[in-house]
């Protein structure tokens, strides 16, 4: 392994600009319809124009806040369009984003267990509001918080004591299970607070009723089990989350499964298909085996190759034995400090896998083995240019030669090396910056 090292005469930042991903979901085409229709001029929108008042009241419903702006101000400039010019006005009007928290509490005495719900919503003022749980038409969830203990503390839900009610199965299940706003990044919370050995089988049962009831529409997703115990709840929500949520960008569970394998499946899917998402899932408690990474990489290599961010990180500790055996697996992949790189074969991303995860990368010529003659290309383009950087932007990166000897050949144009014969530094032309390979 060597690494090159371009050094510069003053300090900057290379600034990344978020890359927008379209999202892909049921509602995307009758959003494209009315955003083409105002901006076109068009009023028209096919035979959608003359449905009942119901059912375009109901398709509103399900519509977010932006879209339903974008029908009102359509719908406003055509007769023909009343009904949803009535209808996405109302929801303009009515519409409440709500922030919800459950609190399940168990009891080892038989008794089942205790609910209690908050729903508070947000007033134009900026101040809090308590929903009255009547018109659920028009509620929208957007910060969601489930809790399983068995004590009497409401304080981990960040939301004061006195905005709880008690509540019944059916109206927790209902709140939890209400469309998610995704305009401001919606987030859910979910920790389990119980001994698997002191849980009661009723609050177990009914965390679980609770969790499989949760929309998955959330952006970001922290899951954790207190006690570092498996619930089969969290496995199959996890995997469902990581599949087939739309707009899942992050995704945390701090705990182990009760079957990892299923886990690993989804996120083989998730690498090896294009999703239009940038998405990170971490698994600090989940100790991956080599079969597992080799599904997950097996199944990246298997696919088309094109990059998207994608990001999976386990318990690093756990995972050095592994990355040994990953290693001699993928002996093509160019070694790193920090993992080492496998090209895809299309050369359209690579994977960059190290003993703590897995996650896909642009291409770079790098992550393939090189000869002498490409890096003495690369370092003439280097000295013809400013020299403030060694590749697009980077100042290190770090590659393998194909041959033994291709380091001699190195040392013989630009010798010779110091620091016992691992480090040769050569001059830029304009002698105001240097460049370093080191062995």
């Amino acid at each position: 392994m060597l690494v090159i090292l371009g050094f510069r005469n003053f300090k900057s930042e290379v600034s990344k600009k978020d890359q927008k991903n379209p999202i892909f979901d049921p509602r995307w085409k009758l959003r494209c319809a009315f955003s083409e229709a105002g901006r076109s001029g068009e009023m028209r929108i096919s035979s959608m124009d003359y449905l009942p008042y119901d059912l375009v009241e109901e398709v509103v419903s399900y519509l977010f806040f932006p879209d339903v702006e974008t029908i009102a101000k359509v719908a406003g400039r055509s007769p023909d369009l009343e009904n949803w010019s009535i209808a996405s006005e109302d929801q303009l009007d009515r519409r409440v984003i709500l922030d919800v928290c459950v609190h399940l509490q168990g009891y080892n005495d038989g008794r089942n267990p205790r609910i209690r719900v908050s729903a508070q919503h947000w007033l134009p003022n900026g101040s809090w509001e308590q929903w009255d749980f009547k018109i659920w038409r028009y509620a929208w969830i957007q910060d969601v918080r489930i809790t399983a203990s068995l004590d009497d503390d409401l304080s981990t839900m960040e939301t004061p004591r006195e905005a709880f009610q008690e509540s019944d199965i059916d109206q927790a299940m209902r709140l939890v299970s209400l469309p998610v706003d995704s305009s401001d990044r919606p987030l859910l919370r979910i920790r389990n607070h119980c001994d698997s050995d002191s849980a009661p089988d009723n609050l177990v049962n009914l965390f679980s009723k609770i969790v499989g009831k949760t929309r998955k529409e959330f952006v970001t997703m922290l899951l954790k089990n207190v006690y570092g115990h498996a619930v089969d709840a969290f496995g199959s929500f996890v995997a469902d989350s990581i599949e087939r949520g739309a707009f899942l960008r992050f995704l945390s569970y701090n705990g182990p499964f009760s079957s990892l394998r299923s886990i690993c499946e989804t996120i083989a899917s998730l690498l090896g298909k294009r999703k239009g998402k940038v998405l990170g899932v971490r698994l600090p408690q989940v100790s991956l085996e080599a079969n597992d990474v080799e599904l997950i990489v097996n199944a990246w290599l298997q696919s088309d190759g094109t990059f998207e961010s994608k990001r999976v990180s386990w318990d690093e500790t756990s995972g050095r034995t592994v990355w040994s055996k990953v290693k001699a697996k993928y002996n093509n992949m160019v070694r790193t400090p920090y993992g080492g790189y496998l090209a895809h074969p299309t050369k359209r991303s690579s994977l960059l896998i190290s003993s703590g995860g897995i996650s896909t990368r642009n291409f770079e010529p790098w992550h393939l083995q090189v000869d002498f003659q490409s890096i003495d290309s690369f370092i003439g383009k280097w000295r013809e240019g400013c020299g403030f950087y060694a590749w697009r932007g980077q100042w290190i990166f770090y590659f393998n030669f194909k041959e033994a000897d291709d380091w001699e050949k190195l040392l013989e144009k630009y010798g010779p090396a110091v620091y016992r014969g691992r480090r040769l530094p050569i001059a830029h032309l304009r002698g105001t910056t240097s460049l370093e390979v080191r062995k």
